[in-house]
């Protein structure tokens, strides 16, 4: 059995209690092993959480201001300070959250201190799963939803996947090789004469330092006690890497798929978990956005499943919490713009070419299209994973009205200066499988990623570069016929014009 845990305090602390608190806490992770593993520590709410608070409803600006005004501070929705100070003031303040696991006698002995601890600092345990506080009245050795008070007489099960210490070693001795290559070049700077010795110093010290730093995180993994990903009936806890983003809900979880080195999960608020964590952390999680289209990447390497059978569990886990996921999603939430529909109906010709018809509805009227998928694919491997993908094309055409409607409703959704009223009748994308064999459907659920590049028709591109940034796009489909869902999802918002630009056929900015 496992449980996520959070202790909260109505009020700020200062520095000394605080990090006399995550000292105790750290000392107790280490204390109770994998039992009771602190996997994260925040600093307090920011800007991002105020804003998401007003997107959800939970308080108005007006309130906000308010707020500032009766405490002196700056009525400024991007201040920190003041956000922080209402958001305390609202629902407190999250501290620390941990992850309980094991036998029911080491759960009892890890959830007996984290109540201990509450109630020595005056703070608030809570149920962040089901959005419950555990009063402290509360007189039982287990956590409620052990007894189904919460959650129901099912116990919650997890799948916990430790790091692999063999591999981490073995990844340790790089950044050390190159420490010790650092050096010797230190050593012999004065002695060589082909380049100025103060260039080859300070080259030595940057290699060398970023190298430490990296072998200094490489030990530090090693004897970390944590599992590296567990994965259970909320969500996914990422501890996997040096920017893991810790508890991943099913709720925020739009798709995944596998890359070189990594799985990739596509989240519906990137913000948040680009927000989490110190400077350089923030910094990684933001270079990761731009290069996967997702700040979240587990580097399955780190843990001790092969890649293949890691992408098994979170397929399974993923299709079975699928009633926790968004499933009307022509309402763009925190800036993207992820549909889902019926599958209406699949086909199949004698030369072996898929017809589908997506529908759906927006604004109570009937939108969708038809896709076809060609019988051949060509069949490859993706980048070192050894991990089998297929290359191909998907066609979109029109069904007329309801088409038109698709058209003009993604473009009212996006919310840009293009608002097309109509769809091209036929337009072809390249295509690249992520998941499953989209020349099969009947094997499994297709995961897609769609390319348009611009072609001799794009009048208004004086060079090649221009009509990339027109009308170059990328985008997901993903197709499960055993479920009779078809997902159309946002690489990119900047890819939004080319995207409207290719279904209707645009050829102008």
């Amino acid at each position: 059995m496992s449980y996520d845990l959070t202790l909260k305090s109505t009020k700020a602390l200062d520095s000394t209690t605080r990090d006399c608190l995550f000292t105790e806490l750290r000392a107790a992770s280490v204390l109770h092993g994998s039992d009771l593993c602190l996997y994260s520590e925040t600093e307090g709410p920011d800007c991002h959480d105020l804003q998401s608070a007003f997107d959800d409803g939970d308080f108005t600006k007006e309130e906000f201001i308010q707020f500032c005004h009766s405490r002196g501070l700056a009525a400024d929705t991007q201040s920190a300070d003041s956000a922080r100070a209402f958001l305390q003031s609202k629902h407190g303040h999250d501290l620390a959250t941990c992850f309980l696991s094991g036998d029911d006698e080491a759960v009892a002995a890890a959830f007996a201190y984290l109540r201990g601890l509450a109630a020595t600092h005056h703070l608030i345990l809570h149920d962040p799963q089901e959005g419950t506080d555990i009063p402290g009245s509360y007189d039982k050795p287990m956590p409620p939803r052990f007894y189904g008070t919460v959650m129901g007489s099912e116990s919650p099960t997890a799948l916990v996947i430790p790091l692999s210490k063999g591999k981490l070693v073995l990844g340790l001795l790089g950044p050390v090789a190159f420490v010790a290559v650092s050096v010797w070049i230190w050593s012999i700077s004065n002695n060589q004469t082909r380049d100025n010795p103060l260039i080859i110093k300070a080259v030595a010290i940057a290699c060398g330092s970023f190298f430490g730093l990296c072998a200094i995180y490489s030990c530090f993994k090693v004897f970390d006690t944590r599992p590296g990903l567990i994965i259970d009936d909320q969500g996914i806890v990422d501890n996997s890497s040096a920017v893991a983003v810790g508890r991943i809900l099913w709720g925020e979880v739009v798709d995944f798929y596998v890359s070189n080195k990594f799985i990739t999960i596509v989240v519906v608020d990137p913000q948040k978990f680009m927000a989490r964590g110190n400077f350089l952390k923030r910094m990684l999680n933001a270079a990761n956005m731009k290069m996967t289209g997702s700040p979240i990447n587990i580097s399955w390497i780190a843990l001790g499943l092969k890649s293949d059978e890691l992408a098994q569990a979170l397929t399974v886990a993923f299709r079975k919490h699928a009633g926790a996921r968004r499933t009307n999603s022509c309402a763009p939430k925190h800036g993207f713009v992820d549909l889902a529909f019926s599958l209406a109906s699949h086909e199949r010709s004698a030369d072996g070419v898929q017809t589908c018809i997506a529908c759906g509805t927006h604004n109570g009227a009937e939108v969708g299209f038809r896709f076809r998928l060609p019988a051949q694919w060509e069949q490859g491997t993706l980048g070192d994973t050894g991990l089998t993908n297929y290359m191909g094309t998907v066609t979109f055409e029109s069904l007329g009205d309801s088409s038109d409607r698709f058209v003009a409703a993604l473009g009212e959704l996006y919310g840009g200066s293009l608002q097309p009223t109509s769809m091209t009748p036929a337009v072809t994308f390249a295509a690249i499988s992520l998941g499953g064999v989209p020349a099969a459907l009947e094997k499994g659920a297709a995961k897609i990623k769609l390319f348009f590049e611009p072609t001799g028709d794009a009048e208004d591109a004086e060079d090649v570069e221009e009509a990339y940034a027109m009308f170059y796009a990328e985008y997901y489909l993903n197709i499960d016929l055993a479920a009779r869902t078809v997902e159309f999802h946002e690489k990119d918002e900047g890819y939004r014009d080319a995207v409207l630009r290719a279904l209707s056929g645009t050829t102008k900015k």
